[in-house]
């Protein structure tokens, strides 16, 4: 599943083609969720690069066929800490 705000985006980004079958929904929460925001900016960080979570998360795209791993592992991390997703 690949959620987005923009349908075009989606479909786009998913690299459909004309073979493929896709299906297409609007979902909504029944209740607030509590997201772990990983895009903030963390401006404010007195840490070096290596600490960095802006630097760690960047880095996570860049990891290829290791990134889906360390992406669950988080999503765990998350779900173990009381969050709802990512």
């Amino acid at each position: 599943m690949y959620g987005s705000q923009n349908l075009q985006v989606c479909i786009h980004e998913c690299r459909v083609t004309a073979d493929d079958d896709v299906f297409v929904a609007t979902l909504a929460p029944k209740q607030d969720l509590k997201l772990l925001d990983l895009t903030e900016l963390l401006t404010e960080e007195q840490v070096t690069e290596f600490e960095s979570l802006d630097m760690a998360v960047h880095m996570l795209f860049l990891a290829g066929k290791h990134s889906y791993p360390i992406a669950r592992e988080i999503a765990l991390a998350a779900q173990r800490g009381g969050f709802d997703g990512v």
